[in-house]
């Protein structure tokens, strides 16, 4: 038997160029609409914690037709029942968020667009949000089933200013506030360091622990950004302050916080096959319900939690993938208060 934890996964960064096992998860059927949330029946309560899950084989390939029995979720160390189980049918919510400051003009912002448009194309979502941030960041296209509006919307955008990817992360994190289904996701392309926004990282961590969405980082950077910014290292030059953060390092905690996925192409690498296996990924994913023990805390605390799955058909080690942990509200948690 085979058990794998999702504690045993290293950091969720992929550097380089992507390699044949990732190019195998673009693969798959154009994208379809989802039918509307009211059609699925749900056993979860309220106040149930939510986990959206990926297993992978040792080649990357996503692993699926697991049963419910597989999964093991540990709440600080202690087993919680499942109260919901799904494979792929719970609708999607996807915010897009697109750096489209100076350092992006030219081919460079082309070539995000094509990859938007590939992956708005490929992904099974009921509804996707465009956000566009230079030095301020704006919402291009709220909550929109219609991939012709989307893309149009896309094509306009150019390129100009500073970058404020803090203050994209907030209009994304208050978007999804507002979004129709309760399995959500982030996919944010930058290419450039903060330099504009009025939010800090720190005020950033809390709504981590709130909101449901796996965040996929991709980190546009060139040759000589990636020699300054080692994603490995959270400061990229001294003093440590907020003001010299590695947005490198910042990207991979977003994904590896959220149970997302943090890609760093090289430079010149195509990105419409990134962004079509973080599509890939996110048609392959199992979501897991659990109710927390209620008065085990004071509320308010962070809890971690760890995710096994058992499996007898798989000879090499599997590869799981979830949220850290989440924030545990007094008595309950809402249903905003959902994984880190």
């Amino acid at each position: 038997m085979n058990e794998v934890s999702s504690r045993k996964v290293g950091p969720r960064l992929l550097y380089g160029v992507v390699g044949p096992a990732f190019l195998l998860l673009a693969l798959g059927a154009p994208r379809q609409q989802q039918p509307s949330s009211e059609r699925f029946r749900f056993r979860a309560e309220v106040n149930s914690v939510l986990l959206p899950v990926s297993v992978k084989d040792a080649s990357g390939v996503p692993v699926v037709g697991l049963p419910e029995s597989a999964f093991t979720v540990r709440d600080e160390g202690q087993v919680r029942p499942l109260v919901y189980f799904d494979e792929r049918s719970e609708p999607l919510s996807v915010v897009v968020a697109l750096d489209v400051s100076s350092s992006m003009s030219g081919d460079r912002l082309e070539q995000a667009k094509l990859a938007a448009k590939a992956f708005i194309a490929r992904v099974v979502a009921e509804e996707l949000a465009i956000v566009a941030f230079d030095e301020r960041a704006r919402v291009v296209v709220p909550w929109s089933g219609n991939d012709e509006e989307i893309s149009l919307a896309i094509d306009g955008l150019t390129a100009r200013g500073g970058t404020a990817l803090y203050d994209a992360l907030e209009t994304a994190f208050s978007l999804l506030e507002r979004a129709r289904n309760r399995r959500t996701a982030i996919v944010l392309l930058s290419d450039g360091k903060e330099e504009d926004s009025g939010t800090s990282y720190g005020e950033l961590q809390p709504r981590l622990d709130l909101l449901s969405a796996a965040i996929y980082s991709v980190g546009f950077y060139t040759d000589d950004e990636r020699r300054i910014y080692p994603a490995d290292k959270k400061y990229y030059k001294e003093p440590a302050f907020d003001v010299n953060l590695n947005p490198a390092w910042v990207l991979g905690e977003l994904a590896s916080s959220t149970g997302g996925l943090a890609i760093y192409p090289t430079s010149g690498e195509d990105l419409t096959p990134v962004f079509l296996a973080i599509a890939s990924e996110l048609r392959h994913q199992y979501l897991l319900g659990f109710e927390p023990a209620v008065g085990e805390s004071s509320g308010g605390e962070f809890r971690s939690i760890e995710v096994t799955v058992e499996s007898a058909g798989h000879k090499s080690p599997l590869q799981v993938r979830t949220r850290q942990g989440y924030q545990h509200a007094k008595g309950s948690v809402p249903p905003s208060s959902v994984v880190r």
